[in-house]
């Protein structure tokens, strides 16, 4: 019985052994998917050129190599033999992409001819580096939100009318977009500011931040696209969330935003419902965004007066919360300091704000563990961190 048992230990370790093995040559032969994410509002063309995203789909359309490439030269310069070097990558088609990539400002010669990103390409290794460097900092954060969220809670069952959603409906919203990635962001980056006088006179402050990220398993970037749609008078906002605790890397209803019909659909769906209302194309753009099932509507509709008479609590918790944050400032800068990114990055910004949207994300698996924030379901359905705000927020 002994060695039947051992026999059976040794079988089942070779097996999980090769199982290791091969994920780790899958891994290394895989190509990296990597997603580019800009911060702020300026014109992206100023920065490249070009439409970034526009000649990136070009290349990915081209050729299936791109995201090897990057991948190669993601955490250092190197020279055209060492990008071959390390990478299936012909000397063909690493001087096309250095060609294509320096021609729209994404990549820069370095010094003995390396060639280096112009922009952080993140890798899920470097992530990993990252959630090290910043979890004290969003332990800190998501405590003090813990504290403090009862406040909000309160005062949502206080003002919000019969048609609006229950707290639990909404609460991962309310403190993943309007705290988090509103409030919270907007006072981090004024403070940031405010202790570097430099900075407000640096030119490369106007430039939009930017940056790649791979899609893994360690990656955490976290925010909220907001979606303005117009009738008449009337308004509807669209809020979703996404990054990669979500999953969500691609949003579905972009293919969507500018169709006439799915903004006239927007107008007729309400907190009841209102599907019986829409056409068959409406219905098929909202079923095929997993919003509708049969004549429910899945996604919530809060109403914009709610949500305005919430907006100075919500203020005081994120401006709170970024002073907490603040206190430990350093081990952002610290983290830019330490990385390899730092000697060879045009805009230490860029990195920054890979930084502090990955605290978004750290700060919200954080609320997730203590409850405060609903666990995220697994898969991730469409509705999942989407929200629509009947009337005029802002």
């Amino acid at each position: 019985m002994l060695n039947k048992k051992l026999l059976s230990f040794i079988l089942l370790s070779l097996v999980i052994f090769s199982i290791r093995c091969g994920d780790s040559i899958q891994s290394e032969k895989k190509q990296a998917e990597f997603s580019i994410w800009t911060v702020g509002s300026s014109d992206i063309n100023v920065r490249f050129g070009t439409n970034i995203y526009d000649a990136l789909d070009s290349l990915r359309g081209n050729t299936s190599h791109l995201d090897e490439f990057l991948f190669t030269i993601a955490e250092e310069p190197l020279t055209v033999d060492q990008i071959r070097g390390s990478s299936n990558l012909t000397k063909s088609q690493v001087e096309y992409f250095i060609a294509n990539l320096d021609s729209c400002n994404f990549i820069k010669k370095f010094d003995q001819n390396r060639w280096a990103t112009t922009l952080p390409v993140i890798t899920d290794d470097q992530m990993k580096i990252i959630r090290r460097d910043l979890d004290p900092m969003a332990n800190n954060v998501a405590q003090f939100i813990d504290k403090e969220i009862y406040q909000i809670k309160t005062l949502y069952n206080t003002v919000k009318s019969p048609q609006d959603p229950s707290w639990e409906d909404v609460s991962h919203l309310i403190i993943d977009k309007f705290i988090i990635d509103g409030t919270f962001h907007v006072n981090l980056n004024r403070l940031k500011r405010e202790s570097d006088v430099s900075e407000l006179d640096n030119q490369k402050m106007n430039v939009m931040p930017a940056f790649l990220l791979q899609k893994g398993g360690n990656n955490l970037n976290f925010g909220c696209n907001w979606y303005k749609f117009n009738e008449g008078d009337g308004q509807r906002e669209v809020y979703v969330l996404h990054g990669a605790i979500l999953n969500r890397f691609d949003i579905a209803m972009n293919k969507y935003k500018w169709d006439k019909q799915f903004s006239a659909g927007l107008f007729k769906i309400s907190h009841e419902g209102g599907i019986d209302s829409l056409t068959d194309r409406q219905k098929e753009m909202l079923g095929d965004l997993d919003w509708i099932s049969g004549d429910r509507l899945l996604v919530p509709v809060v109403n914009a007066t709610t949500l305005k008479s919430m907006l100075p609590a919500i203020e005081d918790i994120g401006r709170n919360a970024a002073e907490v944050a603040f206190t430990k400032f350093t081990d952002l800068t610290d983290s830019y300091n330490n990385s390899g990114y730092s000697k060879f990055l045009d805009y230490k910004e860029d990195y920054i704000q890979v930084l502090i949207h990955s605290l978004f994300g750290l700060t919200i698996e954080q609320l997730v563990k203590s409850g405060t924030v609903s666990q995220i379901p697994e898969p991730v359905p469409e509705t999942c961190g989407v929200f629509i705000v009947n009337g005029k927020l802002y």
